[in-house]
């Protein structure tokens, strides 16, 4: 939760609330602890220490003690809402609900001086005016970081000699596997009671750790094996294989390349336990790869034979690319100013950077789900085409400038800025009458409180102020929070000019011109800031909009007074596409049917050909024609004799035609010069 902000006179405690942190172990989860306990014991904590108004920040999920505060997700609004003042003091169960690394503590006991922020647990304020005091809190969070070192050492030597043993060291059975506590759960999720659940798993799975075949599973994962090796097929090939056909994860959803490369890396299929020996000695470092581990004799029986696993471990590494590219800096640095901002139309998922070949100037976009899953539809996939990267950066850009200078534009600005600052400046008012409000209150408080401490004790007059201060206390608390619910109002009310307007929207298009990063930066300031959406109406429309926050506008007041910009823009098209739609329609059939020649794109590297693939005269390929070319065909000398085509055969048996220079699918090709002589001509060339 975050606290709200407010301004004007109301004094400044009214906006600063205590903050109760919440944050559960894995360990924790596991036994069941609920973060509610914390959460009772921080708001009972906070009633007794009358610190005001209490805001809970709870972990939605375990995380570790030693994990950085921008790392979680509670713990990272907690530290914005430090550094921006809201904050007055922190209240946790104990200190190692914060952190259990001193270095860390460090950096949080810094931030929370420097702002002024009280650390409280359960036990009382955490004193840090003096040398002492510092050391003893720092000595406390490394008391709390030799504990968590002290059981997670402890936690690897035991799954290590697990491995050694043949055993599972903990976690879920792979895919191919149950085990006992899985079937527990899988019976409990049908409604079955705990103790019974146990009980059965017990009954089918006699021995607890232990992972047993699971024969649906293990089906799945001697086809993955077989594809692999024996077809050679792909990872990504073989999910759109199983998704086609149905065939799901254990957690019912699509198969994709990763999930699978899963499964072949993993040694346990094999009857093999993995353990990290190198991480374990050197106590730190980076994890090495489960296949890459030392592998021990398992206790549970193999899915796919040793020498199969091997053999799939030598084809992927034979299949792995070695780095293109390398040392090129135009092909390492290249950006992708809309990876992930981009949306399909077809399934509404974003669209993510692929490379291209090596020596190409661009790259591509490709939706996600086709990416993962084909272009089946039935298998999860998508249809919609990759895109050329340069001809959607081409087009937003253009598409882009063409929103900020649009007419109207600077007068549409102009208005809502100046309805903005008049929502502004009657805010201001409110604000200057809840805090005359508020002050007025304060000294009737005090007033009343002199009151109560000079009446005698159990005296009339002493209930009736004691009753008064009650009701003024509700009535301050109504005010602050009538205060807190309103917007920030600005210092001073500026007038919004043209000439104000019209710079704020020149220096957008300035940026817009100076692209050195591929506009990734402007583009996600744009996405922050302004709301820019961008998304894929078909294959050739580029769909773009804004919400132009008007200049002086915080986050808070560009949702009421933002001017809305959306266009569309074609994408520019390729070299080969604007060739032959240049050469259509210009060159006429060589037979003389007057008739144009269809012009494809296969014909930028060929060459157009000199006939048209209906055309009834010249019924012929390229390649054939090229054989013809300069000679009389069969059908063009049986009408010079004015014969038919039959006779021109039996002239041919019996002398009075030349045999046939050339014949091409039953094509007869005399030379002109022969037939025209016969005829009494001329000779002529065709």
């Amino acid at each position: 939760m975050q606290a709200p902000r407010r301004s004007g006179d109301v004094e400044a405690a009214a906006i600063r609330v205590t903050a109760g942190y919440v944050r559960l172990t894995r360990d924790e989860s596991l036994k069941g602890l609920s973060a509610a306990a914390q959460r009772e014991n921080i708001t009972a904590y906070v009633d007794r220490a009358g610190l005001g108004p209490v805001s809970i920040y709870q972990e939605a999920k375990a995380v570790g003690g030693d994990v950085p505060f921008e790392k979680r997700d509670a713990g990272q609004r907690l530290m914005e809402d430090v550094r921006r003042g809201l904050v007055g003091a922190i209240v946790v169960r104990d200190l190692d609900r914060l952190t259990r690394d001193v270095p860390l503590w460090l950096q949080l006991d810094a931030l929370c001086t420097q702002h002024g922020v009280a650390i409280h647990t359960l036990s009382g304020i955490l004193a840090s005016k003096s040398p002492s005091d510092r050391f003893a809190t720092t000595v406390r969070a490394a008391a709390a970081q030799l504990e968590k070192e002290t059981v997670g050492d402890r936690v690897r030597r035991v799954k290590r000699a697990m491995a050694q043993s043949g055993r599972p060291v903990g976690g879920p059975p792979p895919f191919g596997y149950t085990s006992q506590a899985r079937v527990a759960a899988h019976l409990r999720a049908g409604g079955m009671a705990t103790d019974a659940a146990r009980a059965e798993s017990e009954r089918r799975l006699p021995n607890k750790g232990q992972l047993y075949i699971d024969d649906a599973e293990a089906a799945v994962v001697r086809d993955v094996f077989d594809l692999y090796v024996t077809r050679r097929w792909g990872s990504r090939r073989i999910s759109h294989y199983l998704n086609s056909r149905g065939r799901r994860r254990r957690s019912g959803l699509l198969w994709h390349a990763d999930k699978l490369r899963r499964i072949i890396n993993d040694p346990v299929v094999a009857g093999f336990i993995p353990f990290d020996e190198a991480r374990f000695e050197s106590g730190r470092g980076k994890r090495t790869s489960r296949h890459d581990q030392v592998l021990h004799k398992g206790k549970h029986e193999a899915l796919v034979p040793e020498d199969l696993w091997r053999l799939a471990q030598q084809i992927k590494r034979s299949n792995t690319p070695k780095p293109r590219d390398s040392g090129r800096p135009s092909c390492g640095n290249r950006k992708y100013a809309l990876s992930g901002l981009l949306v399909c139309p077809s399934c509404r998922s974003p669209m993510r950077a692929k490379s291209s070949r090596r020596g190409k100037s661009f790259g591509y976009y490709l939706c996600t789900r086709r990416k993962y899953h084909g272009d089946e539809i039935g298998a999860g996939g998508c249809p919609f085409p990759q895109l050329n990267s340069s001809k959607v950066h081409a087009a937003f850009w253009a598409k882009l400038s063409e929103l900020l200078a649009s007419p109207n534009l600077v007068a549409r600005a102009r208005d809502a800025a100046n309805e903005m600052m008049r929502h502004a400046a009657a805010n201001q008012a409110e604000q200057d009458a809840l805090g005359k409000e508020a002050g007025d209150l304060r000294r009737q408080l005090e007033t009343w409180s002199r009151r109560h401490t000079d009446a005698d004790s159990d005296s009339p007059e002493e209930v009736d102020a004691a009753a008064h201060i009650r009701r003024l206390k509700a009535e301050l608390k109504r005010l602050r929070a009538q205060a807190s619910a309103q917007p920030a109002a600005p210092a001073s009310i500026p007038v919004i000019t043209t000439e104000k307007v019209s710079a704020y929207l020149n220096s957008l298009g300035t940026l817009v011109s100076k692209t050195g990063d591929e506009g990734k930066a402007l583009v996600q300031s744009l996405i922050e800031h302004h709301g820019l959406q961008v998304s894929m109406k078909d294959p050739q429309t580029l769909r773009l909009s804004l919400r132009l926050k008007p200049p002086g506008a915080d986050a808070e007041a560009a949702g009421e007074f933002t001017v809305p910009l959306q266009g569309d823009a074609r994408l520019p098209k390729d070299k080969i596409t604007a060739w032959v739609e240049a050469q259509q329609n210009t060159k006429l059939c060589a037979c003389g049917c007057g008739n144009s020649v269809d012009v494809r794109r296969r014909h930028f590297w060929m060459g157009v050909p000199e006939f048209r693939s209906t055309c009834r005269h010249k019924g012929m390929s390229r390649r054939r024609w090229q054989l013809a070319k300069n000679l009389y065909s069969g059908q063009k000398v049986a009408r010079l004799f004015g014969i038919g085509r039959t006779t021109v055969n039996r002239w041919i048996k019996s002398g009075k035609l030349p045999q046939p220079t050339r014949s091409i699918s039953n094509m007869l090709l005399f030379e002109p010069a022969e037939i025209d002589a016969l005829l009494g001509r001329r000779t002529t060339t065709r």
